[in-house]
């Protein structure tokens, strides 16, 4: 969700990651005078002014004295596997795959992906659905799939959604915390309390107010509450939830550490990345293949600092790889790189992060084992696998650096998605 900012700075204030105004400077540039500006996505740091969280909280620091407002939400779109109707179009198959984007909402605020259907909040706060259903993950009451939007249930405070492989939890403008879908193979991956029960229906994890972000891995999932701590539950086999065990799924959230300054994660796999408040980035799990990017492989129970570099921006873990932002906008990406999912024009596998080409970005997320990324100048690209021709080159092959996919300069945001169907705001 964008907002604007209005309001006098003062000459030591100083904005990180601006965007999609007419007033554009360079991360932690000092900066004076008055005026209304938008900030297009999260950026924590020790010297971050003004910034806000996914969830649509705003967070100021500093000598600054300015005033909030909501902008209206943007238009959805996506392409690629249709297969289940997560594209929303009214129609399902393989022959409905779209080689070209299509709008599937709009006035859309959050919004995620995952492997085989859509989920998304409107700026009236209301909850859609489309897409596969299995395991109740659309969160309509029954397991009947849907090719076009279906509003999940009547309320209209729904704040942000997050979506796993088959299962989907949302945060509520109260800080309440839903989860519904699948459950099983005892993972607990909903944080219920219990194993091998899916949900059909938004059920409420525990009884807390104080949920600020929550994202889902593969059949993980962690979370931030409003003080700054961390929580994880669901799978554990391969220490994903950073609580120094290995093969002891939780099925309820436990807190990870005692730390208060977590700013944002990325589940991915069998894998976690998490930033801190000064821009840090850390991460445990799986690192067989470099995904976690701490040298020596094998599996991390606990988090650890990744590097020394504190202007990390944007995180997020997908299949064995890993792909991150900083705050000058340059991308950077480690792990597996047998599709060219690195983007760094090799197949060659990454055990620390490498960058992206010199190109810098606004926004950049994972779509299975490819990258899809915002530049500066609102144009999109992609890398990595493309085999479902999910790159829009008008073929099958991979793609192991940047590839345009639309030469338009509206695009605003790209959403995490578990699959082969990209989706992005403009």
């Amino acid at each position: 969700m964008p907002y604007k900012i209005s309001g006098t700075k003062n000459a030591t204030s100083r904005v990180i990651l601006l965007d999609e105004s007419d007033w554009s400077v360079e991360s932690n540039t000092v900066i004076s005078g008055t005026g209304s500006y938008e900030i297009n996505d999260v950026v924590s740091g020790t010297k971050t002014i003004i910034s806000r969280t996914e969830s649509g909280e705003v967070v100021s620091y500093g000598n600054v004295l300015a005033s909030f407002y909501e902008l209206p939400g943007y238009g959805f779109w996506g392409w690629g596997y249709n297969h289940y109707g997560q594209l929303g179009q009214g129609d399902s198959g393989a022959e409905t795959t779209r080689s070209s984007p299509v709008q599937i909402g709009d006035q859309v605020d959050s919004a995620s992906g995952g492997s085989s259907y859509t989920m998304f909040v409107k700026e009236d706060g209301t909850l859609w659905a489309c897409g596969a259903n299995n395991s109740g993950e659309l969160g309509l009451g029954d397991r009947t799939p849907r090719s076009s939007p279906v509003q999940v249930g009547s309320d209209t405070n729904w704040s942000q959604v997050t979506t796993g492989t088959n299962y989907t939890h949302a945060i509520k403008s109260d800080g309440t915390l839903w989860a519904w879908g699948e459950n099983g193979l005892w993972r607990g991956q909903l944080g219920l309390g219990d194993h091998d029960n899916d949900r059909s229906s938004p059920t409420q994890v525990g009884d807390l107010t104080n949920w600020s972000k929550v994202k889902n891995g593969y059949r993980h999932s962690m979370a931030i509450k409003t003080d700054g701590t961390l929580w994880a539950w669901g799978d554990d086999g391969n220490s994903q939830l950073g609580l120094g065990t290995n093969d002891v799924s939780r099925s309820s959230p436990v807190q990870v550490g005692t730390d208060t300054d977590w700013a944002d994660i990325g589940p991915g796999e069998y894998h976690t990345l998490a930033l801190k408040t000064n821009g840090e980035l850390w991460a445990w799990g799986q690192d067989g293949h470099g995904q976690c990017a701490l040298d020596g492989g094998g599996v991390k129970s606990n988090p650890q600092q990744v590097g020394s570099d504190t202007n990390w921006s944007k995180i997020q873990g997908s299949n064995y790889f890993s792909v991150t932002m900083k705050s000058d906008g340059t991308i950077w990406t480690f792990g597996i790189n047998r599709y060219g999912s690195c983007g760094d024009g090799t197949t060659t596998w990454r055990h620390s992060p490498v960058q992206v080409g010199s190109d810098t970005y606004k926004d950049v997320s994972v779509c299975g084992e490819s990258c899809i990324a915002i530049r500066s100048n609102g144009t999109i690209w992609g890398w990595g696998y493309n085999a479902a021709g999910q790159l829009l080159q008008g073929d099958t092959e991979n793609r192991s650096s940047p590839v345009l996919i639309d030469s338009g300069t509206d695009w605003k945001m790209v959403i995490s998605s578990w699959g082969y169907t990209p989706r992005v705001f403009k």
